[in-house]
């Protein structure tokens, strides 16, 4: 499938169904109409250059569309991505978690869902470390993020 660039304010799951829908525009899908499976990584490059996951998308009944399809694609290095922009989310120790995370996710035009924290910053931190653990989007794994902290 053709690569393009992951769209941040949708899910995982859309991003995912942008890709097939590039390639099939006459039949745009929805999140309500599928579901996803067997997300793993392609074992036989050979048969599907250039992409490193696949995954079975399956017809919700009622909802438009039968049967199941296995998608096959290449997820975004968590680390790429976050190297592709430049400079810090502005934090404040006033922040949640959760706050934080959405800003780290705004700043690096990450998916919010599809990332968590390795250990949670607190005020002053330099760094902080995030990871993707089964995303649809990213390959699993960890990277550090640069932190500012203000008033």
């Amino acid at each position: 499938m053709a690569n393009q660039p992951l769209k941040p304010s949708e899910s995982a799951l859309q991003n995912v169904l942008d890709l097939v829908d590039s390639q099939n525009p006459a039949a745009p899908s929805h999140e309500a109409q599928v579901t996803t499976s067997n997300l793993q990584a392609v074992s036989d490059p050979t048969n599907h250059p250039g992409m490193d996951t696949s995954v079975e998308i399956d017809a919700v009944a009622g909802q438009g569309y039968t049967g199941a399809v296995t998608v096959y694609y290449d997820r975004v290095a968590l680390s790429d991505q976050v190297a592709a922009e430049s400079g810090a989310p502005a934090l404040t120790s006033t922040m949640t978690a959760a706050e934080m995370l959405a800003a780290v996710a705004t700043h690096f035009n990450l998916v919010l869902a599809e990332i968590s924290w390795v250990t949670t910053p607190t005020n002053g931190d330099a760094t902080g470390t995030i990871q993707a653990s089964g995303s649809l989007i990213y390959h699993d794994g960890q990277t550090s993020v640069a932190l500012t902290w203000s008033a």
